[in-house]
């Protein structure tokens, strides 16, 4: 915990420092019940935020609260952490962010998002499975490429030789020499972190090829920790 010193701020009248930007939803962007925050936890978000970590990513704010009257974007940052080996397979990475509070507009309605957000993403040994989990406010945008069945199709190689005067004319064929297999899915969910409502994500997505036949996926685990947020308390 972060002791401030409480301070008093000439505000726009909307309870922080500078108008919020609107995000206009789309057909694919969909309210996730209860991830909205209210004015109150937004403006802690903003606020009161002293740092957010996970998994060695790890962003600290410098400043104090009262600076954001006069700096309004002096929380915004952000820090990476990666760990693995080569380019495709066993890699892990962490992200977590502080950003600018905004206004999600969908039907005519207004809802606030907050300026938390955290992210995670790994692959196996292989660069077969991998998995995507991340932490943001208020809505999900649904993708075309959220789900997808699990398909096994033939791995087909083609080959080809030159025959005839000069090698004037081709003949092609095509080999069977293996299978490739993929799936994604992909869920979403309401948690709640710190007193703080998050839209969670999680995203499997498998693509393999093997010459003995379909493969099957083996969804990665999300990491064992949790993100975790520290905010200023205040002096009396």
């Amino acid at each position: 915990m972060s002791t401030a010193a409480p301070f008093k701020a000439v505000g726009l009248g909307n309870g922080f420092a500078s108008c919020l930007t609107r995000i206009t939803g789309e057909e694919k962007h969909e309210l996730v019940p209860g991830a909205d925050p209210d004015l109150k936890t937004t403006m802690k978000t903003y606020w009161n935020i002293k740092k957010v970590s996970w998994g060695g990513a790890e962003y600290e704010t410098t400043g104090t609260p009262a600076d954001l009257a006069a700096a309004p974007k002096g929380n915004v940052g952000s820090d990476t952490e990666s760990k693995g080996g080569h380019a495709v397979g066993n890699q892990e990475f962490y992200e977590v962010s502080i950003g600018m509070p905004e206004i999600f507009v969908k039907d005519n309605e207004e809802y606030y998002i907050h300026a938390l957000s955290m992210k995670y993403y790994a692959s196996d040994d292989y660069g077969d499975n991998f998995i995507e989990v991340d932490y943001g406010s208020t809505y999900k945008y649904l993708s075309d490429t959220d789900n997808q069945g699990y398909v096994c199709e033939p791995l087909m190689f083609t080959d080809g030789t030159n025959f005839g005067p000069s090698g004037s004319q081709t003949s092609t064929w095509e080999v069977e020499v293996g299978k490739v297999s993929s799936q994604t899915t992909t869920t979403y969910s309401l948690e709640t972190i710190s007193e703080i409502p998050f839209v969670k994500r999680v995203k499997h997505t498998f693509g393999g090829m093997s010459s003995d036949g379909c493969t099957n996926p083996s969804n990665l685990s999300e990491p064992a920790t949790k993100p975790q947020l520290t905010f200023h308390t205040y002096t009396s």
